[in-house]
């Protein structure tokens, strides 16, 4: 065999591998590794997956989150008022855990004094995911911080990149009348270069994760092993809402818009 037929066969070999694998929620080596960081082995975290993965319902909870996605643009800019909360209590607890109290208390304080449902206070004042401007500054600089403070693999495992999906993406999102459908669909569902492989996910994406994340930690506290279980969980839930429930949803959407534009 050619060299490069042979290349090219474990090349594909391996994406159809890590492609079937990325389809299920099982934990991978950012989880166990993330997982060790905070005093948990490998085996305690494949146990406890295996015994929470029984408790969640991934396709009722994103049933719910569907609805919420259809439904009126207060309704959607709730979900997304959820999920930054969800994303900012977890950077905090992240940011103290790791000995930055001072970022983390002063984040904290900017987020409830100041930022805390500024979507749904100013819904129809929004400005303009990277070509577009953010919704808020203020977003821009928690993402520096944290990601400064945490370093990239943290800040990638933590999803705390999200925020900057949400910030770039929200404008999007409300304003479909001002972008055509492939950019729209693209901050909304995300961007699916195969298969189950993302160049990034989309709003719908992220509130799908965090929220799915949110019940499966349920009554827990603290960065404990269920948090790394809830991890792959939560990231199924992410791949099917943008790969098969969100566009749909953003297409039609975008669809209303242009007749009532």
């Amino acid at each position: 065999m050619r060299l490069v037929h042979y290349v090219l066969f474990a090349c594909i070999a391996f994406g159809v591998a890590q492609m079937s694998k990325a389809e299920k929620d099982e934990p991978t080596d950012n989880d166990y590794k993330a997982a060790k960081r905070y005093g948990y082995s490998k085996a305690d975290v494949l146990e406890a997956y295996l015994k929470k993965k029984k408790t969640v319902d991934i396709d009722k909870l994103n049933a719910e989150i569907k609805q919420k996605l259809k439904g009126t643009e207060l309704e959607r800019a709730a979900l997304i008022e959820d999920t930054l909360d969800a994303i900012i209590g977890r950077a905090v607890l992240v940011l103290s855990y790791e000995g930055h109290h001072k970022i983390a208390d002063d984040i904290s304080y900017e987020y409830e004094q100041f930022y805390r449902f500024a979507l749904t206070k100013n819904l129809l004042k929004i400005d303009e995911i990277g070509d577009h401007p953010p919704m808020s500054e203020w977003l821009d600089s928690v993402h520096a911080r944290i990601h400064e403070a945490l370093g990239d693999f943290l800040c990638q495992y933590f999803r705390f990149h999200d925020i900057f999906i949400l910030n770039h993406g929200i404008p999007v999102v409300f304003r479909p009348a001002m972008y055509d459908l492939k950019d729209y669909k693209d901050h909304f569902a995300g961007h699916l270069i195969w298969g189950w492989y993302w160049e990034h996910h989309g709003v719908a994406g992220v509130a799908a994760f965090w929220l799915v994340d949110g019940a499966c930690i349920a009554g827990s506290y603290g960065l404990g092993i269920i948090t790394f279980v809830c991890t792959p969980i939560a990231s199924l839930a992410e791949h099917v809402m943008d790969k098969h429930i969100a566009p749909p949803i953003a297409e039609a959407i975008w669809k209303r818009s242009q007749e009532n534009y």
